[in-house]
């Protein structure tokens, strides 16, 4: 459930049969927002170990453009 929102409701919103209401978009927008800063923090602490103890002998980062 995004912001008190059913799948019954947001199915059509999916299928572009209705607008999604200013709400939900704003909410999925924060979420965005949250999600991209979790990344961020994550890459952010990996180089630093990285730099501070270097990658673990047999072992390498593999980095994905997309998942």
């Amino acid at each position: 459930m995004i912001s008190g929102t059913s799948e019954r409701a947001w199915k059509p919103w999916e299928a572009g049969g209705r607008l999604v209401p200013a709400d939900v978009i704003e909410r999925l927008r924060e979420l965005l927002a949250w999600r991209q800063a979790a990344i961020d923090a994550t890459l952010a602490r990996i180089g630093l170990a990285s730099e501070l103890h270097g990658e673990p002998a047999g072992s390498r980062l593999i980095w994905y453009a997309r998942m």
